[in-house]
């Protein structure tokens, strides 16, 4: 079987009525419009699923559309089909569709378009002609840009705000790819900088970077993650050569299809004035405290202990007094009288720092020095012994320049204490114990331009030192104790 066209034909012969027919195959006919029809309803699912809007046009009149087309305009389905497609583009753009159905382009462009309400949208159009049952047919894809353009309008908005952020901040803003090529500045860049924008433009961000390979900026930028900014330091260069420190903080930014780098800089000049001012005003304090305190004493109380007491087995305390030095005072100027006080105590402070051992205070024209504490030392009987010495020579010398007749007393002991600081305001770093005025003793028991020491310290100095002993003295609160005459240290 196969389908087949036949056509029949009356003719009449001897007043006789004949008729004939002619058969065609048809089978080629009926294959080519069965694949239309199925072309056809392919064609229309396809406009019925798709979300852009499709119309099929000859000449101006709407021969088919679909469902995403409809509701773009509002209209039915079948309100449309028949239409003139004029009727859904404002006027003002007839022309620009006429020009590009003429010109066969087939690049998207953009109209307005109108609803049946009598509304308008943004509209982006893609034409094309093709065959369409059998005729030459134009079709029309057509996008709803209301979404885009107000995401656009949007984006400008935003990007309008930067800018004005930009040209009205203090602070730089730079604006470079991940290469350090400058795409953008603001006027503060320029104005901190020296140049005009033109040619930052034409830089790149090590040109002004002075601490560029040194700081390993391109890593740090490879590091960046969206949404995470760093700060770190940086020092810039002038176009006029001179540098200056800034803070700059690092954000990767998302640009179209690439990445950008966002750098807001700081001036911190100042700041750095500042910090070093500051560091100066602390080392000052340090030096300060360190004059009144013992080091490990004043790095506790800087750590915000508060209470600082701890007692000593055995350490050796030195006390000294100048001899005569009050009635001396009666008869010099106050000013004499102070520069004599800190030459002799400085010479002191000088012997102390030399064998390691910690000044406590003077009391007007009486010093205390002590071996042991705080940190704990072997020989301190032999550090102070050996300062003792030597501060008998300075008084001696010192007086002899002066043409003056100083002398001194001195008595040492050994022994426990307990030292601790006391007091809020103006404290001291002092000492406690029957040690200490044992020591306090045999300075006042003493004699003028004599060591006086007492048994225990004659105990662990007697085969070191020479002494002589000077038999029992009454010390007040105590009775009579022992005591002996340091000479000098024995010859080895």
């Amino acid at each position: 079987q196969f389908p087949s066209e036949i056509a029949v034909r009356e003719a009449k012969f001897n007043q006789k009525t004949f008729y004939t027919g002619t058969f065609r195959d048809i089978t080629d006919r009926k294959e080519s419009e069965i694949k239309l029809k199925e072309n056809e309803q392919r064609f229309r699912s396809l406009s019925r699923a798709t979300f852009e809007g499709i119309i099929i046009h000859e000449q101006e009149k709407i021969m088919d559309t679909n469902i995403a087309a409809a509701n773009m305009f509002g209209y039915e389905l079948s309100e449309m089909v028949g239409m003139s497609g004029w009727e859904l583009i404002v006027p003002e753009y007839h022309d620009l569709v006429v020009e590009k159905m003429t010109s066969g382009s087939e690049k998207a462009y953009e109209v307005i378009g109108v609803r049946k309400d009598g509304s308008t949208f943004p509209l982006e159009v893609e034409s094309k002609v093709f065959l369409y049952r059998g005729n030459q047919n134009g079709v029309a894809a057509l996008r709803d840009i209301t979404e885009r353009k107000l995401a656009e309008a949007a984006l400008r908005e935003s990007e309008e705000r930067f800018r004005a952020v930009m040209e009205q901040a203090a602070d730089a803003f730079i604006i470079h790819d991940l290469e350090g090529k400058i795409i953008d500045v603001n006027q503060s860049t320029c104005k901190s900088l020296g140049y005009s924008r033109q040619e930052l433009l034409n830089l790149y961000v090590e040109d002004i970077e002075e601490n560029f390979a040194s700081q390993g900026f391109p890593k740090k930028w490879k590091n960046l993650i969206i949404g995470r900014p760093i700060t770190i330091e940086g020092i810039h260069r002038r176009k006029n050569r001179t540098t200056f420190p800034v803070e700059i903080r690092l954000g990767l930014l998302k640009a179209g299809n690439g990445k950008l780098i966002l750098a807001l800089c700081r001036d911190i000049t100042e700041r750095k004035k500042a910090e070093t001012a500051l560091l100066l005003e602390q080392e000052k304090s340090e030096k300060l405290l360190l004059n009144i305190l013992p080091k490990p004493i004043a790095e506790r109380l800087k750590e915000g202990d508060s209470t600082i007491a701890e007692g000593f087995a055995e350490v050796t305390v030195l006390f000294a007094d100048l001899v005569g030095f009050t009635e001396l005072a009666g008869r010099a100027t106050p000013q004499r009288l102070v520069y004599w006080l800190n030459e002799i105590f400085s010479r002191f402070d000088l012997l102390a720092e030399k064998y390691g051992l910690e000044k406590i205070k003077t009391i007007g024209d009486a010093y205390m020095v002590v071996g042991g504490l705080p940190d704990p030392m072997e020989n301190h009987a032999e550090a102070i012994a050996l300062m003792a010495i030597d501060m008998l020579e300075e008084v001696a010398h010192f007086a002899d320049q002066q043409e003056q007749s100083f002398n001194i007393r001195i008595g040492i002991n050994t022994g426990p204490v307990v030292a601790g600081v006391i007091g809020r305001k103006k404290f001291i770093y002092d000492l406690w114990g029957d040690t200490v005025n044992i020591a306090s003793r045999m300075e006042s028991h003493g004699i003028p331009g004599v060591i006086q020491v007492t048994e225990d310290t004659y105990q662990i100095l007697q085969h070191k030192f020479l002494f002589k002993e000077r038999g029992l003295i009454n010390i007040k609160g105590k009775g009579y104790m022992k005591a002996y005459i340091l000479r000098e240290k024995k010859k080895l």
